[in-house]
């Protein structure tokens, strides 16, 4: 399809020369149809027969950077769309003139005689920035959030490791002293008056007790700054933004971080059990990822302190499904009655005190797993826990919440 075959009217000219207006010449003028396309802010493209695009609007031409009319299906697109039946529609990334890529959300449907087709795209390139600057938001508010908490995992090791530099510092000067006694006796010529203050000075200092505590305390200090290691490395790993792109994610090294980032929310009131199953490095967007796991973990801690009890349990397992991979976060906790599980993934519903929920979480937990093909769905049972499976697929697909 070409411009000049879409629907055309005329307008009549004046001419000076005569008293009355009269056609001189027919003067072609965009129909309303074809300002319509034109003005439309999605880009359209019109492909004949041989799959070749033979017209795009303006908006076309500027989300391609420059008018794509000769380009084929092929070349519009990075991937291979499947078959067309009747309409369908996809998030797909498209060739710009320029050699770059947009993403877009593209609808294509067929029409005329003989049938060809006619794609709708509107960019969304922006919106995926503006999510993405969102969700990092969202992200360290939730470390800001935790950070009390955090401040606190991070002081008790640090105590252990100041408690243990001053006795080892202590040893080290005694150590060090009864070195320089020693010194001294190999100097002096009065070996017997040097050998009697030696042994003075060896039962003043209690060797024994310094070679039994040193080496715990060395072994102290160890454990104390793996951990403070663990968690700078987790907090880095879960606030630093991600790349926009999808990359192949360590999943149960993502639980593992959210684990130590969120303990402080659960240390108190539940035993986090990990039950990590051997499962393939998934391509995603690891840091949303993580967002959602911490978002139920958090979740869960304050569902078991709802429920009154002493202590209670969060379960995170994964496992490789055929086409997925599969993470359940679990607790007994409250539970969810039926008229508040309906809208648990409406954006802005929260059942938490004002200040402590926006309701936004799992929201967008929702869209995030949306957004990489694979789904979140909920088991509950009121009065005794909750159950959250999340599935991420192998191969990208459309997704939902249930």
């Amino acid at each position: 399809m070409t411009t000049d075959s879409l629907p055309t009217d005329y307008i009549a000219s004046y001419d000076p020369g005569r008293s009355s207006i009269a056609p001189r010449t027919a003067v072609r003028r965009p129909s309303y149809l074809e300002r319509a396309v034109q003005s439309m802010p999605v880009a359209l493209l019109l492909f004949d027969e041989r799959d070749e695009v033979v017209h795009a609007n303006a908006e076309a031409e500027r989300v391609f950077r420059g008018a794509p009319v000769g380009m084929s299906m092929e070349e519009v697109v990075t991937e291979p769309l499947p078959s067309l039946d009747g309409i369908d529609r996809a998030e797909v990334s498209l060739c710009c003139l320029d050699g770059q890529t947009t993403a877009a959300v593209l609808s294509r449907s067929w029409f005329g005689e003989p049938r060809r087709q006619v794609w709708v795209a509107l960019e969304i390139t922006e919106r995926r920035h503006l999510e993405a600057q969102l969700r990092h938001a969202q992200k360290l508010q939730a470390i800001g959030t935790l950070s009390a908490g955090l401040c606190h995992e991070l002081n008790t090791p640090v105590y252990y490791i100041l408690d243990n530099l001053g006795f080892i510092e202590e040893a080290c000067t005694e150590a060090f002293s009864l070195l320089e006694v020693a010194r001294d006796l190999l100097a002096e010529k009065n070996t017997k008056e040097a050998g009697r203050r030696f042994a003075d000075r060896c039962t003043e200092v209690d060797l024994s007790l310094f070679a039994a505590e040193v080496p715990q305390a060395l072994s102290s200090l160890r454990i104390g700054a793996e951990r403070v290691a663990t968690i700078v490395r987790a907090m880095k790993s879960f606030s630093h933004p991600q790349h926009a792109k999808m990359t192949f994610f360590d999943v149960n090294e993502g639980v593992r971080n959210v684990a130590v980032i969120a303990s402080s929310e659960y240390k108190y009131v539940a035993d986090l059990r990990l039950d990590l199953g051997p499962v393939p490095r998934v391509k995603c967007r690891g840091d949303d990822l993580n967002t959602v796991i911490l978002n139920l973990i958090v979740n869960a801690a304050h569902a078991i302190r709802g429920a009154g009890r002493d202590k209670g349990v969060i379960r995170v397992e994964t496992s490789d499904g055929d086409d997925y991979v599969e993470i359940v976060v679990a607790d007994n906790g409250t539970g969810i009655s039926d008229d508040v599980r309906d809208r648990i993934f409406e954006p802005f519903f929260t059942t938490k005190p004002a200040g402590v929920g926006t309701g936004q979480g799992l929201a967008m937990a929702r869209d995030i797993m949306a957004a990489h093909g694979g789904s979140i769905h909920l088991h509950t049972d009121l009065g005794r826990g909750s159950t959250f499976t999340l599935r991420l697929p192998k191969s990208p697909r459309r997704g939902g919440a249930t």
